[in-house]
């Protein structure tokens, strides 16, 4: 094992938050497609589906002689833009007549209107979130049990447009019983996922005003806000279409999509190169977000009519979620962390620095003191001695005088002292010394003193 590697480098937090995602989102993936996976007895077989080309948009009609019939599996051969009539035939015993029969159409690319034996049994209704590769509508009808016939009953369902190129998948009949449940757990998980997605728009948002205030970082979520505005422009408008197709809607749609991941891109080639960007988790996530985005992007290029599995759909608009909801706030955190660090860090150089100059100054205070101790001793008590001594030489000075001499040079060398001794004193300190010293002088020489003192407190 290389020495930059080691089990510690790997077995680290960010190691590990990345594995939990990286299991969690194909988890969730695969709970979904489960959850809305239907009896295969209640599935109708393709070939037992008729797909033709139809200009009733709003009633069931039957194929002209010579006209084209298809089964489900080929229903993108006829040109799309044209409407198509899908018709399942199937015989009712007296018996089913008390049946609770439901008709499910898990996915469909545009609205659908559903017959039967020409009578009209409603309309699909549009799913809480359009995943990628997926249609925009469904349809889940029961079938009153009086509008059967006994013998043979004709099904029709009329796709007039198929905005998305998504078809009809897949198509169910059979008990309410049986297909509710499915049913259920396929809005449900829609839903919480829509929920998800608008709290990682607002975290997004939210974090990305927040960071704009950071100059090192205004490029990058400056990216990754122009790529949170075209995924919350997609998750409203429902539709991701699987190609181009025709209209303008269709052609938005798409722009929008590569905006996403061109944005996604910019935004994690940015954040590879700041020191925040670098950790295993982070990474993690930005692979995440541009395999999610790019596996979107792809099926809508290169693979028109043919909608993704439910588990691969789920974890593509899944894996875009942590890089708002998890990323941006950690990357925000961190430079506020280092941001707070790096002033931190300032403030303590600048409290060294004032410490150094505080003891730069006391050293020149003393070295002042020092150089005015000794010219005040040379200078007076020095010069007061050498006078002294050449008067006593030449005998020109008496015993009375000599002790009033040596007895000035005590005084000033008293003074001194008094002055080393409280050097750093404040005024009031210095003036009570003074006045100390100056009392029991003038005692010694019968003076009065009188000491007024204004603008200090009293000593």
């Amino acid at each position: 094992m290389p020495k930059d590697i080691s089990w510690r480098n790997i077995l680290n937090w960010q190691s590990l938050a990345g594995l939990l995602v990286l299991i969690i989102i194909p988890g969730l993936g695969l709970l979904y497609s489960q959850a809305i996976r239907l009896p295969s007895a209640l599935k109708v077989a393709p070939k037992h589906i008729q797909v033709y080309a139809t200009k009733l948009a709003n009633q069931a009609s039957r194929p002209t002689v010579g006209q084209a019939i298809y089964d489900l599996a080929g229903q993108f051969k006829i040109e799309h833009g044209q409407a198509r009539e899908y018709v399942v035939s199937f015989k009712a015993e007296t018996g089913d007549q008390r049946d609770d029969k439901t008709v499910y159409v898990p996915v469909s690319g545009g609205v659908l209107k559903v017959f039967l034996n020409g009578i009209s049994l409603g309309n699909s209704n549009t799913l809480p979130l359009a995943l990628p590769g997926q249609g925009r509508f469904f349809y889940q009808g029961r079938i009153p049990p009086g509008y059967l016939h006994p013998g043979e009953n004709r099904l029709s369902m009329i796709l007039s447009r198929d905005e998305t190129r998504t078809g009809i998948p897949a198509f169910y009949l059979g008990p309410a019983s049986r297909i509710a449940p499915a049913h259920r757990a396929q809005m449900d998980w829609l839903k919480g996922l829509k929920r998800a997605w608008q709290f990682g728009i607002l975290v997004g948002f939210i974090v990305i005003l927040s960071g704009l205030w950071f100059k090192p970082l205004r490029t990058f979520f400056l990216s990754a806000s122009l790529a949170l505005a075209a995924l919350a422009w997609l998750t409203n408008w429902q539709d991701v279409p699987a190609s181009i197709g025709k209209g303008w809607l269709a052609a938005m749609h798409l722009l929008a999509l590569l905006f996403v991941f061109v944005a996604l891109f910019v935004a994690c080639q940015l954040l590879a190169r700041k020191p925040s960007g670098k950790g295993v988790f982070a990474r993690t996530l930005c692979v995440l977000a541009l395999s999610g985005s790019g596996l979107t992007l792809l099926s809508a290029l290169f693979a028109p009519h043919l909608p993704l599995p439910a588990s691969l759909s789920m974890m593509a608009a899944l894996a875009v979620l942590p890089f708002f909801i998890l990323l941006l706030p950690m990357v925000l955190w961190q430079n506020i962390w280092v941001q707070q660090s790096l002033t931190r860090d300032l403030q303590a150089e600048l409290t060294r620095e004032q410490a150094a100059r505080e003891r730069e100054q006391a050293r020149a205070l003393r070295l002042m003191e020092r150089q005015r101790l000794i010219r005040d001793m040379h200078d007076g008590i020095g010069g007061q001695l050498l006078s002294l001594l050449l008067r006593i030489r030449a005998g020109r000075i008496d015993l009375p005088q000599i002790e009033q001499d040596v007895q000035a040079s005590v005084n000033d060398l008293r003074l001194i002292v008094d002055s080393m001794d409280h050097v750093g004193d404040n005024l009031e300190t210095a003036l009570a010394t003074f006045r100390e010293r100056a009392q029991a002088q003038a005692d010694a020489a019968d003076i009065t003193l009188t000491w007024t003192q204004n603008g200090l407190a009293g000593l």
